[in-house]
């Protein structure tokens, strides 16, 4: 969420990091005979692995443009202290004494329980097909003897998991969270009454 909030800048090098380290994973993996980085390999691969790089973090900062709408109306009309206030009472901390940042704080958390609510189904079925794909590309390496080809598929066995787990807790702490800002909103109604 902190990421779909951040300034198109910051989003589009965010995603270009992520890019270049998948991108640097993927060229240490390929080039089996030398056991040397397809990076390396001047110009071509330096070139490859800008371009890649790029393209990762212009397609990401694209394609999450619509998922942060949703997130950008909750704090409309925020000045950045409040903003940063709210995104960070989302998933922890005590609830904001300023009416605004709890109401925001509060609204933000919804639409991502909400979102995640409604990408589940989507979230199970790619987990499951990428977690079989791995299995198939680790019995097709070890069937190969290809001792790089299992690579790849060990370690999406095992990162999937990993961000699935981590992903349930950012879920249940968000929504956990939300129920604490709910009572701290319904406290604040009854200090005004």
């Amino acid at each position: 969420m902190r990421i779909l909030l951040a300034p198109l800048w910051v989003r589009a090098l965010y995603w270009s990091l992520l890019g270049a380290v998948i991108a640097l994973a993927a060229s240490m993996f390929s080039s089996a005979d030398s056991h040397r980085p397809i990076l390396l390999n001047w110009p071509t691969g330096t070139v490859l692995f800008v371009v890649v790089t790029a393209a990762f973090g212009a397609l990401l900062t694209w394609r999450t443009q619509e998922t942060r709408l949703p997130y950008l109306a909750q704090v409309r009309g925020l000045t950045p202290a409040q903003r940063a206030a709210a995104i960070r009472a989302t998933t922890a901390g005590e609830p904001p004494a300023d009416p605004e940042v709890l109401k925001a704080a509060l609204r933000l958390g919804t639409v991502y329980l909400d979102q995640h609510k409604t990408n589940r189904r989507r979230y199970q079925l790619m987990t499951a097909l990428l977690m079989t794909a791995a299995v198939l590309l680790l019995v097709i390496a070890a069937y190969n003897g290809d001792a790089w080809g299992l690579v790849y598929p060990v370690l999406v066995l095992i990162v999937i998991p990993l961000v699935r787990w981590w992903n349930e807790i950012v879920v249940s702490r968000t929504r956990r969270q939300n129920k604490l800002l709910q009572s701290a909103r319904r406290s604040q109604r009854k200090k005004r009454v």
